[in-house]
């Protein structure tokens, strides 16, 4: 599935904080309206915002939009960017020295009384500056799914990482 540009803003004086309420806001928004969210962008380079569309449907596809957008931000010399995407989510008990068990079951491979559905939104800026939001989505099999109370994560101290986290950071590919 091909990445498409919604809209264009400029807007002087966007800070990341300002930039990641657009996004809670427009999730809000599209769950009101739909019940569920888009994969969705906002780049911020100076005053000018992008706002892109990536969907996707499985893991490659998520794979080669990420790549897109990391090549985009880069040429963009993007300074802040926030990200919203549905998301399942598992408790796993971490090993003693505190990683991830080898054996342990992907969110996407538990049944669906194992996990979780949620919304959420990751901003960032160059300084490694970021916020997250998060969401529980209540999954309905008639009428629109809809969003539980907002929850502001605090991550201090926390080293997290994922595939779209912050996508600003050099890879460790270009680190040399």
């Amino acid at each position: 599935m091909q990445p498409r540009l919604f809209k264009q803003e400029f807007l002087p004086g966007i800070t990341r904080a300002d930039l990641h309420e657009m996004m809670v806001a427009y999730g809000m928004l599209e769950f009101e309206r739909r019940g569920a969210a888009p994969f969705m962008w906002i780049i911020k380079s100076g005053p000018h915002l992008k706002w892109i569309e990536t969907p996707w449907e499985n893991d490659f596809e998520k794979n080669l939009q990420t790549s897109f957008i990391r090549t985009l931000m880069q040429k963009m010399e993007a300074e802040a960017y926030s990200f919203m995407t549905e998301a399942w989510v598992a408790v796993e008990t971490a090993t003693p020295d505190g990683k991830v068990p080898a054996d342990a079951i992907a969110p996407s491979q538990r049944p669906k009384n194992e996990r979780d559905d949620v919304l959420v939104i990751y901003t960032f800026d160059k300084h490694g500056g970021f916020d997250v939001t998060r969401f529980l989505v209540t999954l309905r099999d008639n009428g629109r799914n809809y969003l539980g109370p907002r929850d502001d994560e605090s991550m201090t101290g926390a080293m997290p990482s994922g595939r779209m986290w912050n996508l600003l950071a050099k890879e460790q590919s270009d680190a040399s």
